[in-house]
């Protein structure tokens, strides 16, 4: 079969794509190993329509993919129909945390032919094989005539090692910001946090890849010339053992490379040790998944960390040197206005390079999202904060018992300024950081500057890279 695997132009809060997406690069791998013929379209690079037409008239594919995520899905949900639409009889399945999350949902409200739920690699590739009926193929959802059904549940994959190295080379590296590669060493995670839909897309199992495994694929592409490296998943450090022997074949090796930590490891899965070898490797950046500096907010989120282990993580990662960041979520369960402040007094003391404060979204399918149909309210539809919104902005979801929506606008903003403010400076140096940060102040201003902002930041980006 030709497949063509397509990225839809959704960039959230980014301005920029940095890599070319993972998920996507080993449904890729696990195609070309088998003797499918792949191509790929990341529209985040090129949102052109005519340039997915034109692909798509060339490379005349037999499958069209389209990944989902459940932020400005209805985008998605408009690519599939204008491509069923002006090709008709292009069969197109949809796959992605969305379709996860939603299930047969996502085929009652796109044109879709089939969606593809947990892990891809295999659900695709029976698909692509044409050997099995639809009925017998696990973790499809599929139409027959006007009716939709759901195939069993595909078990997660429990031998990584055993999967291809994602197929990156499909991409044009230097159309990103970074010309990073993705490493995805782990997959699933253990933790119950209310706000995740993580462990209904990638399963509440730690499943792991070797250490020997991880180093192979970083020694595969450091061999293709590649220096620059992006460690994505959730858990990195879950098994402290498990990382520390990552590094240990880096340095061992002599691999000069550099990599960063930004998705957020677990405060309570470091020590000085790890910390130091980590830095040892290459890492030059890491961020915490601090979430809250309350432990009784902690407790209520489902955390399983406490404020202690956060500020111990953070000395220690100051004592050796790594520069970092961390998230904080305002206006989960338990917070109150008297809690942020006592919590942002702490932040403004810890050291941080960067800090991110989330205007919290929550998902549909999420503990968190019943939570609030049960004791708050939600301020928007589903549909429209999904499709509207923003982590940075100034405008509460949902209202929830113990901090007001005055009082959450007031929180958000000043810690949205306090993000800002540290970001410019770190980005743009101070001079030009400064300048930013007061012109981001002045709201009609916002959105004339995004674009060339964004377009400096890339070339500043690639240029220290």
């Amino acid at each position: 079969m030709k497949v063509l695997l397509v990225t839809p132009n959704l960039m959230g809060d980014k301005g920029k794509p940095t890599a070319p997406p993972s998920g996507f690069a080993y449904i890729a791998s696990v195609l070309l190993k088998h003797k499918h013929e792949v191509d790929v379209c990341d529209m985040r690079v090129n949102n052109k329509w005519n340039n997915l037409a034109r692909m798509i008239m060339k490379f005349r594919p037999d499958i069209i993919g389209i990944g989902f995520m459940s932020k400005e899905y209805l985008k998605s949900y408009e690519l599939v129909n204008k491509i069923k639409k002006e090709f008709p009889g292009m069969k197109v399945i949809v796959g992605g945390p969305h379709a996860s999350m939603i299930g047969k949902k996502i085929l009652e409200e796109c044109n879709a032919d089939c969606a593809v739920v947990g892990e891809g690699e295999y659900t695709f590739l029976e698909l692509c094989d044409n050997k099995i009926q639809l009925k017998f193929i696990k973790g499809l959802i599929w139409r027959i005539k006007d009716t939709i059904i759901e195939n069993e549940l595909r078990p997660f994959n429990d031998d990584l090692d055993s999967l291809p190295f994602p197929a990156y080379e499909l991409w044009d590296m230097n159309s990103y910001v970074d010309k990073k590669i993705p490493i995805v060493s782990s997959r699933g995670c253990p933790a119950q946090c209310i706000y995740c839909a993580m462990k209904k897309i990638m399963g509440a199992t730690w499943r792991f890849r070797s250490a020997e495994n991880v180093y192979e694929e970083i020694k595969y592409f450091y061999d293709k010339g590649y220096k620059f490296f992006h460690i994505v998943d959730d858990n990195f450090t879950m098994n402290i053992e498990r990382a520390e022997k990552i590094c240990d074949m880096i340095i061992k090796n002599k691999l000069n490379i550099k990599f960063d930590l930004r998705n957020g490891i677990r405060v309570d899965r470091v020590s000085e040790k790890l910390l130091t070898k980590i830095k040892d490797a290459g890492c030059f950046f890491l961020a915490y998944g601090m979430e809250h500096l309350d432990n009784d907010v902690l407790k209520q989120m489902k955390k399983g960390t406490t404020r202690e282990k956060a500020l111990e993580a953070a000395e220690l990662t100051k004592k050796i040197g790594i520069p970092f960041s961390a998230f904080f979520m305002i206006g989960l369960p338990g917070d109150t206005m008297e809690k942020f402040e006592e919590e942002f007094k702490l932040i403004d003391e810890m050291g941080l390079n960067e800090a991110k404060f989330s205007n919290v979204i929550p998902f549909p399918g999420t503990e968190l999202y019943d939570m609030i149909e049960k004791n708050g309210s939600l301020l928007r539809p589903t549909e429209d904060y999904l499709n509207n919104s923003s982590k940075i902005n100034n405008d509460p979801i949902y209202d929830y018992p113990g901090f007001s929506i005055e009082e959450k606008k007031k929180a958000l903003k000043i810690g949205q300024n306090f993000m800002i403010k540290r970001l410019a400076k770190k980005e743009f140096g101070v001079v030009l950081g400064t300048i930013g940060y007061w012109l981001w102040q002045i709201k009609p201003l916002r959105k004339v500057l995004i674009k060339p902002a964004s377009e400096l930041w890339a070339f500043i980006r690639r240029r220290k890279r």
